[in-house]
């Protein structure tokens, strides 16, 4: 396989990342989940890849993708490419089971980027290294792990009498030696100011939630305390971040590339600055919450395309909006450096979906509402116009406990019957920008519009119109106009106020002179997020302490 005229590339992928990191259903476990993919391939070269590279005498083959739990390395010696295929394959199995994967046989070239292109065409539909979610072959008395339903492989003694199988097993294992390592992973610490490890403060993020189970090596999720909920408010904002025409952008670097180093190039660009994104986020809305030095948050995934943390309730928004907005800044301040400048655009941008829940609901839902309220932003922004895309986020709280796709919830949990066939009310307002104008779909209107209705008494008139809504529109009428009348007449000020920040959110909702009741059908949208923006707590600096929710 080695010609002196050829160039060979070899592509790997993992996929169903969110299915094994979360599949375990306990934080912990997440963690460990976490931990083993950040590690198989990182831009800085500090990666599992770098040891089968150095076992197989590959050290001198040139990758243009590292990042994100893939790569793609370019070699001048096919042989040498197919051993460390052979190696690689081996020892990611034994390493991470139940992580499946996509890749195939080294390609060849004319160029570099010639064998890149037979890679990525070249490679397997069928995923790989899944045996462990199969069912058992050995006798009847095989005992499953009781959260999975996979076969035990393993049993803790002790506080933690658990079964564990043989994907969650590895998982646990790294998550202890994390903690006796002071629980400094490699992805929280891409979270976290550069000198926080050495003369500065010293943070650590949560490992579980439970309070009574707190101690050094296994911190607690710092729940923010709740007059309404009787102790603490444990419900979580689940984020995910996903960038926004990615595939454009590395399309236009390879048609014009002299070598996969000017791939790479672009590429470490990106992943630098997501970091730095994350670390602007982390200090601006996450650490000044820490509690004994324990961050309100947990990092699962940054690399790549996407992101993904896990963070308290009341925090989540404006950690979401402060990353989409590093984002721009800091991809924008990168590609002005780079020396392949005039092939970039002026900067990336990323959408968001928020799943606010409870911490006891597992894992893989929150993911799955939070990834499809990413999709629906994206939507949005990709709707006018190339790239750079704006930035949108879209949010939504849920007290579900079904674990079923983003459709069929808004379907059941956002739309509103009019009485009238195939007629009904969208009981969100939908992904809001972030950044640019103030306008009817701005991020910025909604948390004025939420601020303003904090500061109006009778709230629970609106609750009630809310609450009606679910049966149909026009059994909320009474008691919206109910809350508007009643408002006008004790606190005209706040009526006046509210009425504008309500225009400005949702134009023709509440026009100047338009009568005194605003309309409901343009209303309830805009009204429903601001009000649940009010009770998790993100204006006011509140977190759902008490009132009429």
């Amino acid at each position: 396989m080695t010609d002196g005229g050829a160039h060979y590339a070899y592509l790997f992928e993992c996929k169903g990342i969110q299915r094994y990191v979360f599949g375990a259903g306990r934080l912990r476990q997440v963690i460990g989940a976490s931990d083993l993919v950040t590690n198989v391939a990182r831009s800085d070269g500090e990666d599992m890849l770098a040891g089968a590279l150095e076992a197989t005498d590959n050290t001198s083959a040139t990758p243009s993708r590292r990042a994100g739990s893939a790569f793609c390395l370019h070699s001048r010696d096919g042989e040498s490419l197919a051993r460390f295929r052979r190696l690689w394959r081996l020892a990611f199995g034994v390493r991470h089971p139940g992580l499946e994967f996509v890749d195939g046989a080294p390609t060849s070239g004319a160029n570099a980027m010639a064998a890149e292109v037979c890679a990525y065409g070249g490679r397997t539909a069928v995923r790989e290294n899944s045996a462990a979610f199969l069912p058992p072959t050995g006798h009847p008395f095989v005992r499953p792990n009781p959260r999975t339903g996979l076969p035990a492989v393993a049993e803790l003694r002790g506080d933690e009498n658990e079964l564990l199988d043989a994907v969650g097993a590895p998982q646990y294992c790294r998550s202890v030696e994390l903690a006796d390592d002071g629980g400094r992973d490699s992805l929280a610490g891409r979270f976290l100011p550069e000198d926080s490890a050495g003369g500065g403060s010293f943070y650590r993020f949560p490992r579980h939630f439970e309070a009574a189970e707190n101690d050094d090596a296994n911190p607690a999720f710092p729940f923010k305390k709740s007059d309404r909920f009787k102790g603490s408010d444990r419900r979580i904002g689940f984020v995910h971040a996903d960038i926004s025409g990615l595939g454009e952008i590395f399309r236009g670097v390879k048609e014009n590339a002299r070598g996969p180093e000017d791939v790479f190039d672009v590429a470490k660009s990106i992943e630098e600055a997501l970091t730095e994104a994350a670390r602007a986020a982390c200090g601006e809305v996450l650490l000044g919450e820490a509690r004994d030095g324990v961050v309100p948050a947990r990092p699962v995934l940054l690399g790549g395309d996407d992101a993904t943390v896990i963070v308290r309730a009341d925090l989540a928004v404006a950690f979401a909006e402060r990353f989409l907005r590093a984002v721009e800044d800091e991809t924008g301040a990168a590609f002005s450096r780079s020396p392949h400048r005039d092939r970039l655009p002026a900067h990336l941008s990323a959408c968001a979906g928020i799943a606010v829940v409870s911490a006891g609901l597992p894992f893989q839902a929150a993911a799955r509402l939070a990834e499809g309220l990413c999709e629906s932003a994206k939507r949005k922004a990709k709707a006018n116009g190339g790239a750079p895309y704006p930035s949108f986020l879209e949010f939504a709280v849920s007290t579900s406990t079904i674990d079923e796709t983003f459709e069929s919830w808004r379907e059941r949990e956002q739309k509103i019957a009019k009485g009238e066939p195939g007629a009904a009310l969208e009981a969100a307002a939908g992904p809001r920008r972030v950044g640019g104008e103030a306008d009817g779909e701005s991020l910025e209107t909604l948390l004025l519009l939420a601020e303003a209705l904090r500061g109006a008494e009778g709230r629970g008139k609106l609750m009630e119109a809310f609450a009606a809504r679910h049966d149909s529109a026009a059994a909320a009428k009474q008691p919206w106009e109910r809350f508007w009348k009643v408002l006008a007449v004790e606190a005209e000020g706040t009526a006046k106020t509210l009425r504008g920040a309500l225009e400005a959110c949702a134009p023709g909702a509440a026009p100047e002179g338009g009568g005194p009741i605003p309309k409901l059908d343009e209303s309830i949208g805009v009204l429903s997020d601001a009000l649940e923006l009010i009770d998790i707590g993100a204006v006011g600096g509140r977190a759902g302490a008490g009132g009429e929710r």
